[in-house]
């Protein structure tokens, strides 16, 4: 399934699970805002924080999948890194950002879904 939060949000609305509502959020690594090169750990939250990031990652996807130009890829979240000669990227440490999201993501479900008796992961 592709990542999509009003698809996912559809599933769980079927198995009676509340999903990416405003109190879901995702810690992930973006750009400095000050000087230097360090990256920083901002927190998405809320439904439309978390979509913007969220597609701005699958717009990134989708560009690579396809053999385009990533740096044509959107930044709407501001989690992407601008290029000096223009666009915006992923850095080594976005990319370990989005593993801890998807693993925030992950766990939120979890619980979730413990929490409501455990209907749809069970297979």
């Amino acid at each position: 399934m592709p990542l999509n939060p009003d698809k996912l949000r559809s599933v769980g609305d079927q198995q009676g699970v509340r999903l990416f509502t405003n109190d879901w959020g995702v810690r992930t690594r973006c750009p400095a805002t000050s000087g230097g090169n360090r990256s920083r750990w901002v927190v998405f939250a809320g439904k439309q924080s978390l979509g913007a990031y969220l597609a701005d990652m699958k717009k990134l996807r989708d560009l690579l999948s396809h053999g385009q130009d990533p740096r044509m890829t959107s930044n709407a979240s501001g989690a992407l890194w601008q290029l000096a000669k223009g666009g915006n990227s992923m850095r080594l440490m976005g990319a370990e950002g989005f593993i801890q999201a998807a693993c925030d993501l992950a766990a939120q479900s979890l619980f979730l879904n413990l929490i409501l008796g455990g209907g749809w992961v069970r297979a």
